[in-house]
């Protein structure tokens, strides 16, 4: 190994100071130095952007059926058929099994979910009385009152606006 020599700013300034051997970079010293073997054949039909595609589209692939092994097992073990059930089945398992949280979601410890279900067509049929005995303004009480009711029937504390 050579010697190192110390370089001043000035001699970088001046020129004085030039590496041992001269740096091209279209032209490696032989092609023992190349990252690849030259004498290997390259590969015409190699394309970054369909490989790139390619694993995008695995990864996506990948994540939605993980999801839907994830929705099909949570269906599988709670056992509801839709989003109503679901929300029955994991309001009463939160009763049942955290009574502190259900406190501060639903109120009183004691008592259980409430067991009367909302329904959107007879709140439709209470809508439309309301609209037709009072106009709008009856109306848009109805309506506060039915978001209300619903919101009690789905355990949520209605909204103090």
């Amino acid at each position: 190994m050579a010697p190192v020599r110390k370089i001043s700013p000035a001699d970088l300034l001046s020129g004085k100071a030039r590496p041992a051997r001269p740096f091209s970079p279209s032209s490696p010293a032989s092609a023992a130095d190349l990252p690849f073997n030259s004498s290997a054949a390259v590969d015409e039909t190699f394309n970054p952007a369909f490989y790139t595609f390619g694993a995008f589209g695995a990864a996506t692939a990948a994540v939605w059926a993980s999801a839907a092994l994830g929705v099909f097992a949570v269906h599988r073990i709670t056992g509801a058929s839709s989003l109503e059930d679901f929300s029955f089945v994991v309001r009463d398992q939160i009763y049942r099994t955290f009574p502190g949280l259900n406190e501060k979601l639903y109120g009183d410890v004691g008592s259980a979910p409430p067991e009367s279900r909302w329904s959107w067509d007879d709140a439709e049929r209470r809508l439309e009385i309301a609209y037709e005995e009072g106009g709008l303004s009856k109306w848009a009480t109805q309506a506060q009152e039915e978001m209300n009711a619903e919101a009690a029937s789905q355990s949520i504390a209605p909204s103090s606006r």
